[in-house]
């Protein structure tokens, strides 16, 4: 793509790995032909209900598409987020090492950031993330499965951030992106069917673009377990303004 020398193999972009579905390519280039290329309806049903059977079929997480809101993109969606939840100033935490927007978008919405280092075994280092929302983070990035990792996390330690971050009434944002690609032999737990807490306190995120090599079509997906939408349509009409 002319973006690097040609001796060097590029391994940025991880969803180029895998071939787009003969069903998706279908799909657009039908659109195309039919020259149907305008606004599309926002939150069509459909594609809501659409992703409440496949994670139900896939990844055993009943979800309300009541509760679905459509974004642009995780990431974006992930700042919009903060925005409404932290404010201007305020502070965020995530887990480290990280994706590496992580470490730098936030400061263009004017938040700070703390990270929150692994323990040796790759879990979540709870004397970190304890000292994290003492000093006041209002959100929690949560990469289920971690990225870069590849760990999947078990219940346990899912059941034990929830209740942390619900002790400080701090939102985690559970970015679950990775949750398809998930091995034969490890279990995947969505943040929402974790507990009480994290379906109270939590706001998980997702999108085809990591499974489907669907990333530049730009859709994501916001979902709560409570009857409160505000941070996440406050976060998308945000994002459709940005």
């Amino acid at each position: 793509m002319g973006t690097v020398e040609p001796d060097v193999l590029s391994l940025t972009v991880a969803e180029m790995d895998f071939p787009v579905l003969a069903e998706v390519r279908h799909a657009l280039t039908a659109t195309i032909e039919r020259g149907d290329l305008g606004y599309g309806v926002p939150a069509p049903r459909s594609l809501r209900e659409a992703l409440a059977g496949f994670a139900e079929r896939r990844l055993g997480w009943r979800l309300d598409a009541d509760q679905v809101t459509v974004m642009p993109d995780v990431m974006l969606a992930i700042l919009e987020l903060y925005r409404v939840i932290a404010g201007s100033g305020g502070a965020i935490g995530f887990a480290t090492p990280a994706y590496p927007p992580f470490f730098r978008e936030p400061a263009l919405a004017g938040l700070d950031t703390v990270p929150v280092g692994l323990a040796a075994d790759g879990s979540i280092d709870m004397r970190e993330l304890d000292a994290a929302l003492q000093a006041g983070i209002r959100a929690f990035v949560l990469c289920n499965p971690h990225n870069p990792t590849g760990r999947v996390l078990p219940r346990a330690e899912l059941e034990a951030i929830a209740e942390r971050c619900a002790a400080h009434e701090v939102w985690v944002l559970a970015d679950e992106v990775h949750a398809p690609l998930v091995l034969s032999g490890a279990a995947h737990v969505p943040w929402l069917e974790v507990s009480d807490a994290s379906r109270q306190w939590g706001i998980a995120l997702t999108s085809a673009s990591k499974a489907f090599n669907l990333a530049a079509l730009k859709t994501a997906f916001a979902v709560t377990a409570e009857p409160r939408r505000g941070a996440c349509s406050s976060a998308s009409a945000n994002s459709m303004i940005t």
